[in-house]
Order: C-alpha cells, then sequence, then structure tokens
C-alpha cells in the first residue's frame, strides 16, 4: 500500500488537477485514533501506514522557537497549562503530549521525515511568522519535504514572492477568498467537506468549478465529525466520490481504497 500511496501524491503535485486519479490522503494532525496528535510517534506510525502526506501544525514559543501545536494553549493535549506563545520551547517540551511524548520541535519533524517519500503540511497557525519557518526549511534542506497551508492571501503573497519554488495550499476561511489566494499564485486549496458534502448541506458542484479552473481541491473532514467508523468510512466515500484531489482526514486508516 505505501508505494501506490507515494506514488499517488507524485502524480498529485505534478499533474495537472484534472489527471489525479484517486485523492491523495493526509493524515490530519499527524495521527489516526491510535496515536497522540502532533507527536514524533504519531509521525512516525503514520509513516510506517505509508499515508504520504502528514498535516501539522506551527506555533512559536515565547522565545522564538517553532513547535507542534494545534491549540493556542497546551491544555488539551499536555499535563500543562498556558499558551504556546508564553511558554519558552524548554518549558514545552518538559510537558508530556501523551504517552511519554514530548511536543516536537518543527527541525524534529523535518529531519524525522527526511529521505522517506513523506510530505509534511505546515498548518501556518495565526501569529506564527513565515520568515523563521521559511528560514528553517532552507536551513534543513527541506523544500520538497513540505507544503505551507497558508491562511491569508496576504501570506501567500508573501510566500510566492519569498520563495516561488515551495508549494502552497490555500488554508480558506470561506469561498470568498479563493479568487485572492489565486491572485497570489496559490493553486491548490483546501476546503471544508461541509462546503461541499451533500449530507452536509454543502455544494459538490463547487469541487468541478475549481477544477474546471485549473486548481486542485483538497478537502479537510469537519467541522462536525462522524461518531463511528462506519460513519467515517461513508464519508470519506462520498468526498472521494466528488472527484477531490486531497483527503484530509483523522481517521486515515479507514479511508476505503476506490475499486
Amino acid at each position: 500500500m505505501r508505494w501506490l500511496l507515494l506514488a499517488l501524491a507524485g502524480m498529485l503535485f505534478d499533474a495537472p488537477a484534472s489527471a489525479a486519479g484517486a485523492p491523495l490522503i493526509i493524515a490530519h494532525r499527524g495521527r489516526d485514533a491510535t496515536t497522540h496528535e502532533n507527536t514524533l510517534a504519531a509521525f512516525r506510525h503514520s509513516i510506517a501506514g505509508g499515508f504520504p502526506i502528514l498535516e501539522t501544525d506551527v506555533r512559536v514559543t515565547k522565545d522564538g522557537e517553532l513547535v507542534l501545536m494545534h491549540d493556542e494553549t497546551v491544555d488539551r493535549t499536555t499535563d500543562g497549562r498556558g499558551r504556546v506563545d508564553d511558554l519558552t520551547l524548554a518549558e514545552v517540551q518538559a510537558l508530556d503530549a501523551g504517552s511519554g511524548e514530548r511536543v516536537p520541535a518543527l527541525r524534529d519533524a523535518l529531519r524525522l521525515v527526511r529521505g522517506t517519500g513523506t510530505t509534511l503540511l505546515l498548518d501556518m497557525k495565526p501569529g506564527t511568522p513565515l520568515d523563521p519557518v521559511l528560514a528553517l526549511v532552507r536551513s534543513e534542506g527541506a523544500e520538497q519535504d513540505v507544503v505551507f497551508g497558508i491562511r491569508s492571501p496576504a501570506q501567500a503573497a508573501q510566500l510566492h514572492e519569498l520563495a516561488p519554488d515551495l508549494r502552497a495550499v490555500a488554508l480558506m476561511k470561506t469561498l470568498k477568498d479563493l479568487d485572492a489566494f489565486e491572485r497570489a499564485g496559490v493553486k491548490t486549496m483546501r476546503l471544508w467537506s461541509s462546503w461541499i458534502d451533500p449530507a452536509s448541506g454543502g455544494n459538490p458542484r463547487v469541487v468541478a468549478q475549481l477544477q474546471a479552473r485549473g486548481l486542485k481541491v483538497w478537502c479537510l473532514m469537519g467541522k462536525r465529525l462522524p461518531g463511528t467508523d462506519k460513519e467515517w468510512r461513508a464519508a470519506h466515500a462520498r468526498l472521494i466520490a466528488l472527484g477531490i484531489d486531497g483527503l484530509a482526514t483523522d481517521r486515515p486508516d479507514l479511508v476505503q481504497a476506490a475499486p
């Protein structure tokens, strides 16, 4: 399975959107149900499982270090309390992120995926500056190992100006941002599943409309998540049937391969 997923990853990054077959499967926060989110243990597990892209979240600490944490605070995912940007790297990494795992620095994750053929999708959380992340990626020689998840057209334009060779995905808050992201040079758009899933009242025609503009469509499961394995599989199947180019999910292990 691993070789097939990695081959599909190459197709989807290099080929036009219309040439894509089965969607690229993206492990959201780097994990499935068996591991703790945004930890190196989760990343190792997902790499071994053959998932070609691991989405993760980048935040900056009080002393300017880059760590992987979804929330503004460490409260939910560690045994500590406080805002990430009020804590130093040493203070964050002293916390237990589950089963004895530590909160990774971005540098650790870049080094972990090196040579594996796995890509990190870096969700640039609000308040995370682009320059130090870009500098770290360059210093680690990780340009081919990352995709930048960009949250504003202004930041997308900045990335395109500073590093037009690097890949980017627009993490749109609303479809109204589509034109601005496209003008900023982004060609892959991440949509919420509720925007396009007919079972959630979404408009499935959006996928074909964006692809007709030469754009690729990645979809993130949410914001209301399925409750059972059966519901996860059914939701995945509905989205895949729409012809999306990439599917980001908390349960990549429950994506059924297309026949």
